[in-house]
């Protein structure tokens, strides 16, 4: 006796899928074209990526725990008669992660009797019920057979999503490239028009902000040294250098030569 709900019976995948891959178009072109065109392509791919691409269910088998062991009483038929039995359920909650309404959609591939568990937010618990009293290999025996089946069952499903996937990837290059292209036409077309574009009354307007930088003075710090004048000439001492100075000119421009050989000795 497994008690729970039947997973994967809410719908049809495929048709999810279908309806999913057919709403790209239609987001691609809720882009404005200002965006398409000023937006780096990958930010865009990235926007439209994680809102249409689907993650798998992966169940981590590593981090089961299990709720307290419960008696309880299941009614039952026996004869004719209903009866109540009692019995003991185990509880194994197992994390999940994934886009969880897959669990309640039936993939291509199935079986007549799905398999069933109790679905909760970031976790799936698997219930296993008998006769009281049980050894730990029938549970163990139950519970792996419970996780075995739902796995098979996911394997199906992953196996449709990753294909829709790699349909959606493609889909949404080819939408937002072909909508690029169309919103170059138009502004081509625009420019070769020669008139100048109306301004729409819902634009916005954006103003440039001027950041002005701000000049703080800085006065000189004051030293502990005595002040000390720069060195100088009086004017006697400054025209008495510039008689020598005159000199040595004249001196230059009468022999060159002589002045040359001083040099080289």
């Amino acid at each position: 006796m497994t008690p729970g709900n039947k997973l994967f019976s809410n719908g049809d995948l495929a048709d999810t899928l279908n309806h999913k891959l057919g709403q790209i178009a239609n987001a691609v072109a809720g882009w404005s074209e200002n965006d398409l065109l000023t937006l780096p392509q990958a930010d865009i791919y990235e926007a439209l990526t994680a809102r249409f691409v689907i993650d798998p269910i992966v169940l981590d088998r590593n981090g089961i725990t299990a709720e307290p062991i419960e008696d309880s009483f299941m009614a039952t038929r026996h004869f004719g008669e209903r009866v109540d039995v009692k019995v003991t359920t185990v509880t194994l909650v197992v994390p999940i992660t994934g886009d969880q309404p897959l669990l309640g959609l039936r993939p291509n591939h199935h079986t007549p009797n799905p398999p069933t568990a109790t679905v909760r937010s970031g976790e799936l618990r698997i219930h296993w019920s008998g006769p009281v009293n049980p050894s730990p290999g029938t549970v163990q025996q139950g519970v792996d057979k419970q996780l075995n089946e739902i796995q098979q069952w996911l394997d199906w499903s992953t196996a449709q999503v990753t294909a829709y996937n790699e349909a959606a990837g493609q889909r949404i290059i080819s939408e937002v490239q072909a909508s690029k292209e169309r919103a170059l036409a138009n502004r081509s077309l625009q420019a070769s028009l020669g008139f100048p574009m109306r301004k729409r009354s819902d634009a916005d307007t954006y103003a440039v902000p001027i950041t002005r930088k701000k000049i703080v003075p800085r006065r000189t710090a004051p030293t502990s040294q005595p002040f000390r004048p720069e060195p100088a000439l009086d004017e006697r001492q400054y025209e008495a250098a510039l008689e020598v100075l005159w000199h040595q000119r004249n001196q230059l421009e009468r022999a060159p030569t002589t002045v040359a050989k001083m040099g080289e000795e």
